[in-house]
């Protein structure tokens, strides 16, 4: 949540219960975002550990006499 958002949602607590479905709008649009980039996160660290485990299952192949 950006810092211009946290002032919006104060801004709006301070209004009271009236306030609350523009509240709830706010925190869906920010639960969202993070969960975007949670995603994109998790898709880098799925790649890299995937390359990871190609090197090192190529290197064991290669050790092992395996490679041909």
């Amino acid at each position: 949540m950006s810092i211009a958002d946290m002032k919006e949602y104060m801004n709006l607590c301070r209004q009271g219960e009236k306030s609350i479905p523009e509240r709830k709008i706010i925190l869906a649009r920010t639960r969202e975002r993070l969960q975007s980039q949670i995603d994109t996160i998790a898709s880098y660290i799925l790649v890299k550990t995937f390359h990871k485990e190609e090197k090192s299952f190529m290197k064991f192949i290669i050790t092992c006499g395996g490679g041909g």
